[in-house]
């Protein structure tokens, strides 16, 4: 998780020094690896540190950090990369034009350096996985941050419920190779289907996400106005996370 925010953050700085169309692409292909990469890492960290019991909603509360940072970066950038326009075809507190000479969008990027280095400050407070810890084959270091988690859950709820069940551990578990997971015809067909799922979902949110307001200037819209329609799309996508995350455990996964 360390790793993945920190090639964020040196793509998104080297995204604000770019003075060519080569470079640029080559920065935004690290950064897209380090976002592509940090999106499976904290759904799977979520998943083995959350409780079984409240895990979609801990993911559901990821997901509402992201809409809202989405949310916040798209506005920002209004401000900083179109021109002042009356509202609702623009905002008429931008203020790109002569003030930065059409250097907002580099300031966006260094923001999101900025913000990574943040994020990465934070994240040295993450304890590690205790499933990776035992799988390694240590054992006391899982227990002591277990024990952290069980103190700290204590001074809310004195009495905590004892375990459902011993789980068993198998420490220094040894590494499964791919060919013998892909063996398995169940592993394989549910790998294949949501490997489809994960695909066609992300093709179409970045295809929207990227394309819709170039898709909107071939129509004639006026760059602050065509930012505009995009920008009210964040809206929709925090009421979305936000509504996983009061109601996502009343329902099986698969219906979501």
């Amino acid at each position: 998780l360390l790793f993945t925010l920190l090639l964020t953050g040196i793509g998104s700085l080297y995204n604000a020094f770019v003075s060519d169309y080569p470079n640029f692409v080559i920065a935004r292909t690290i950064t897209g690896i380090g976002i592509g990469a940090d999106l499976a890492l904290v759904n799977a960290y979520i998943n083995e540190v959350a409780p079984r019991a409240s895990r979609a909603r801990y993911t559901s509360l990821i997901f509402i950090m992201s809409a809202l940072g989405a949310f916040f970066g798209i506005w920002l950038g209004l401000i900083l990369t179109t021109p002042a326009a009356p509202f609702p075809l623009g905002l008429p507190f931008a203020v790109a034009g002569p003030m930065f000479q059409g250097n907002g969008w580099r300031i966006m990027y260094g923001i999101g350096a900025f913000l990574a280095l943040v994020g990465i400050l934070l994240r040295f407070q993450l304890p590690e996985s205790p499933r990776w810890l035992i799988s390694r084959g240590r054992v006391d270091e899982a227990d002591k941050i277990v024990t952290g988690m069980e103190e700290r859950a204590r001074r809310k709820v004195p009495d905590l419920p004892a375990p459902d069940a011993e789980i068993p551990v198998q420490a220094g578990a040894t590494r499964i190779p791919y060919a013998e997971i892909f063996g398995n015809r169940l592993y394989l067909r549910r790998t294949i289907l949501l490997v489809i799922v994960w695909f066609l979902g992300y093709v179409t949110v970045y295809a929207i996400a990227q394309g819709l307001t170039v898709l909107l200037d071939s129509l004639h819209y006026p760059p602050p106005e065509s930012g505009m329609i995009a920008a009210f799309g964040t809206f929709g996508f925090i009421l979305t996370a936000i509504f996983a995350y009061f109601y996502g455990e009343r329902l099986e996964r698969k219906l979501w």
